[in-house]
């Protein structure tokens, strides 16, 4: 039963979504990299195919996630049916993950290509959408063709000998004892677990050190976290050079749940109606109490200009960039019986022309003095800290 419960646990929790960006990044570099093997003139921008026809962008729905997720879930399973060999099923486990990413860059480098050479109508559209099932298509079956003619004979099963076994009274009384544990559990675990915080609160944005505010935002960049128990969005101005830096910052308190999760499908640091993602990277940023920590960087491009977005997690005391790790102390926390506080931080920029290292400074600037509950000690009950209170 190792493998049946094994492939269960991995393919049936839904954990493509952190994947979609470096999948976006590897796509966009391959393919940029194979067509200048081809001799097209490109130019790569973030995620922003440059070429003499178009500006073509690698989309989270070009980032091929979900090939990727479906190949490797049939990939696992073909090997285990087709092999007894390990080396055979590593193997074949590999080139089922590795196979759709190339396939994927192949796919865009040929979709420029065809708009490159006979125009955009034919890149585009219905017929994109064609062409890439029936290359999906065509390299899944490829793959299992090419598994097929390395498959192992397969081998009768040897009949255990016969022995006494369990009585027939013995295993209904197991059953009955597990089925009783399978249902106490739930009951038990909520009888255990600390009351509920409140679900809704009153965030109130700090005074900034050096910084003007905090004012209301505009509207050109507007994070997305459904189901918080409150959050804030403001803007500060800086006394010394006129720029401005906004924030916004969301909390959510209690155990993860339906509707009311931080990392969850749907919430997102920005609209992805209204702009896209040119590039992501890391930064090193040292906060208001002298400590350093990882932050992310997402470069976005939209109708309202290019922008530069800090972004970082934290549960109770610990701050993160990554939310596979997010999930991860949020999950410790509820098995040690607390109920986890979870927010998200996120200061933007506007950035015009080649200034992005002087916005990075900025944000640098504004980070280190930016009271951050859980990062910096400051207790998240003070009121000079994005406070919370209840209603």
């Amino acid at each position: 039963l190792a493998f049946p419960l094994g492939y269960l646990v991995v393919f049936a929790v839904p954990w493509g979504d952190a994947l979609v960006g470096p999948l976006q990044d590897i796509t966009a570099h391959f393919s940029v990299r194979a067509l200048e093997l081809i001799g097209v003139p490109v130019l790569l921008n973030g995620r922003e195919i440059i070429t003499p026809s178009a500006v073509w962008l690698v989309a989270e729905a070009c980032s091929g996630v979900k090939f990727f997720i479906a190949c490797t879930a049939l990939g696992c399973l073909y090997a285990y049916l087709m092999y007894r060999c390990w080396w055979k099923r590593a193997i074949f486990v590999v080139l089922a993950a590795v196979m759709p990413v190339v396939a994927n860059g192949l796919r865009v480098c040929f979709t420029v290509l065809i708009g490159e050479t006979w125009g955009l109508k034919y890149a585009t559209g219905t017929d994109h959408m064609i062409f890439g099932w029936q290359f999906f298509g065509t390299v899944l079956l490829l793959l299992l063709l090419a598994g097929w003619f390395f498959r192992d004979p397969l081998v009768a099963p040897e009949r255990p000998p016969p022995h006494g076994g369990m009585p027939a009274s013995a295993r209904t009384v197991v059953w009955l004892v597990a089925f009783a544990l399978l249902i106490a559990g739930p009951s038990l675990a909520s009888g255990l677990a600390p009351p509920a915080p409140p679900q809704t609160m009153r965030l109130t944005a700090p005074a900034i050190a050096g910084w003007s505010g905090p004012q209301t935002a505009a509207d050109g960049w507007r994070p997305i976290f459904r189901g918080a128990a409150g959050q804030v969005r403001v803007s500060y101005q800086s006394v010394t050079g006129g720029d401005v830096v906004e924030l916004f910052h969301a909390v959510y308190t209690g155990k993860p749940r339906r509707g009311h999760t931080l990392i969850t499908y749907g919430n997102d640091l920005y609209d992805s109606a209204h702009a896209q993602i040119l590039s992501s990277a890391s930064r090193r940023v040292e906060l208001a109490d002298g400590r350093s920590t990882t932050v992310g960087e997402l470069r976005l491009a939209g109708a309202t200009g290019s922008r530069l977005v800090w972004y970082w997690y934290c549960v109770d005391r610990r701050c993160t960039r990554s939310p596979a790790l997010t999930k991860l102390l949020q999950a410790w926390s509820v098995l040690q019986g607390r109920v986890p506080r979870s927010s998200v931080w996120a200061l933007s920029s506007s950035v015009a022309g080649d200034d992005a290292d002087r916005v990075r400074t900025k944000l640098h600037a504004f980070a280190q003095v930016l009271p951050v509950p859980g990062a910096s000690g400051v207790q998240a009950q003070q009121p000079a800290v994005l406070a919370g209170s209840q209603p």
